[in-house]
Order: C-alpha cells, then structure tokens, then sequence
C-alpha cells in the first residue's frame, strides 16, 4: 500500500487525469439528462396546446348550434304566441335576426307547413295570395307525389334567396324526409345530411339545414305518438356549413397549423389544414350537432405551436454540453502535459 501511495505521489498528473475524466464524464450525464428533461418538457407542452386548441374549437362550433338553436325555438314561439303568421310576419321576424352578420354561413330560415293532400287546393291559394307584385309565376306544389301529407315550404327568408322555392314538399326528398320526422319525434333541433337547395341560387356547395318541429299551441307532446299528433310545421334553417365552418377554424391564432377533417356520418363535411407526417399529433372528438354526430378528427405537426427556439432546445443542450466536455478535454490535456514537462524537469 505505502508503495502504490509513493507511485501515485510520483506521478500527480495521474490524479488529474481522474478528476479530469470524472467531471468530462459528469458534464455529459448532466447535459444528456437536462436535454431530456427540455425534451419531455416540451412534449408536454406541445400536447397542451394541442389539447387547448381542440377545446377551443369544439367548444365555439358547439356554442354556434345552441345560437341556431335558440333562433329557431324563437320562430317556434312565434307559431304559439300568434293564432294566424302571415309571410310579412315571417319576414320581419328573420330580417330581426340580422342573420347576415350575426351568424355567418346561415343563407336563410323558413318556414314549413305540414299539410293534408285534401287541403292542398285551399292551401296554395292562399300561398298565391300572399304573393309579392313582383313574382309573376303563380305558386305550385311540386314535385307531384301521393302522400296523403305534404311538407310545403311556405315562408323562405331573406328575400335575396329563390322565391321560386315555395311550394316546394320536402317530404319528396328522402333526405329532408328523414330529418324532418327525426325532429316531429324528438321535439329537438336536428340537422340533415349535406344537400343541395333548391332556394340558393349563389351556392351550388352542400348545405345543411337545422330543423325544428312546431306543434299546435296548447298541445300535449310528452310523448312520440301525441308529437306527431299534434304537429304543424317546421321552422328550417340553412346553412352553408363550409362557411360557417371557415369562420371556426380558418380564423388567425397561435394554432394556424392545427388541420381538421369533420364528418357527419360517412360524408366529410369540411377539410382544412395540410395534411401532417407519421409522427404528427392526432385526436378525434365526437359532438353533437343538433341530433347528428359529427366527428371531428384533429392533427398537427409534431412541433405544434412551439417556437423554432422552443423546438431546438434539447439539441442546443445536447451541443452546448458536447462542446463544454470537448474543451475539458483540452483543458485538461494541456494541465497534464504541462504536469508531465515539470515532473520531467524536477526529476
């Protein structure tokens, strides 16, 4: 043992050479471990974000139908509170609603009255005399069919849409028809699958129409059968969906790069964003839109909504670290070879 302790006083540049290996080999543990930490801090970021997008999204696309919602339980009320609405009425009651500014993507709201086949002649009377003077053509169900019920689309505002589309039975449109006796069933709000409109000569896109069933005042409609009993008509609003949609998720935020893809049922409804690599987030919500589910599939980037800084972080510690070690290294090369000319001078 004294023999070992005299060769390793001899040799002092030994010891250096350990101490100097040991703090090398620390700085690198240290370095590894600090950008693994940024690394996994920067995860968790990325998919907070991520998370808080979505949320954000979800929740201004679901407040967007409680406001459709709320517009058309205002018409309802209008059919309870007024024993007879005229078209005039009905205009002025959608030319309140500002639809143009307020709820962007909507084209229009109407009204449809469910009639019995033997009152149709009374009743497109009365639709051609409450015509304006500058419709010309008289009013005529179509198309023809032989259903002892109609659902005539009678009132159609703002008066910018086709006219031409009153009397127009939406029972004759397997699609409407399905919609329509959703919502005499439900007594809620429901939306239909994309389909073109016959009153929206601007668009020839998909549109989506938010229906509403309006039952006689007084009515007991607790249940399915005393619903569909005591049904009147409906109040519809259009809605040009891929405008509405625009207006969600086109709009400027941190999150510009957030892609999403909405379906309803097997139809895609909207695409916006490019498409995003292998390893990119991903996440799919499901929301109710008005009795329709609507699934919303989200992705970004691998990077999402981090700075370039943010995303170069780890690799900056990993560098900063190597080139820290690296110049140790030299440091202590040059200690040792200095150690060694003086123990070499001594001797």
């Amino acid at each position: 043992m004294d023999r070992l302790r005299q060769h390793w006083k001899s040799r002092p540049y030994k010891r250096l050479r350990v101490a100097g290996i040991f703090l090398i080999v620390t700085v690198l543990a240290v370095t590894y471990y600090a950008s693994v930490s940024v690394n996994h801090s920067n995860t968790r970021t990325i998919s907070d974000r991520f998370n808080l997008a979505i949320q954000g999204d979800v929740a201004r696309l679901q407040s967007r139908f409680e406001m459709y919602a709320d517009t058309l339980y205002s018409g309802r009320a209008l059919f309870l509170t007024k024993p007879t609405v005229s078209r005039q009425d009905w205009t002025t009651f959608v030319e309140a609603q500002n639809i143009k500014q307020r709820y962007p993507g909507v084209s229009g709201i109407s009204y449809v009255s469910l009639v019995n086949r033997d009152q149709l002649a009374n009743y497109t009377a009365k639709l051609n005399a409450e015509r304006l003077s500058s419709e010309k053509e008289p009013v005529n169900i179509y198309p023809r069919s032989t259903h002892d019920q109609l659902a005539i689309l009678t009132y159609l505002a703002p008066a910018d849409l086709n006219q031409r589309a009153i009397g127009f039975d939406l029972l004759a449109s397997p699609i409407r028809a399905r919609t329509l006796f959703a919502a005499r069933d439900s007594g809620l709000p429901q939306t239909s699958e994309p389909i073109k409109l016959v009153a929206n000569q601007q668009n020839d896109a998909p549109s989506l129409l938010v229906v509403m069933p309006v039952y006689r005042a007084g009515s007991v409609v607790s249940t399915a059968d005393q619903r569909r009993t005591a049904l009147q008509g409906f109040c519809i609003l259009s809605l040009n969906s891929g405008q509405m949609l625009d207006r969600i998720f086109k709009v400027p935020s941190p999150y510009d790069n957030l892609s999403v893809i909405i379906s309803a049922g097997s139809h895609v409804i909207y695409r916006e964003g490019a498409d995003t690599g292998p390893h990119s987030l991903h996440r799919d919500v499901s929301i109710q839109a008005a009795g329709q589910t609507w699934k919303l599939s989200f992705s970004a980037s691998s990077a999402f909504a981090l700075s370039r800084t943010g995303s170069a972080g780890p690799y900056a510690l990993l560098i900063g670290g190597v080139l820290g070690a690296l110049a140790l290294s030299l440091l202590l090369y040059s200690t040792i070879k200095m150690r060694l000319l003086k123990h070499q001078r001594d001797s």
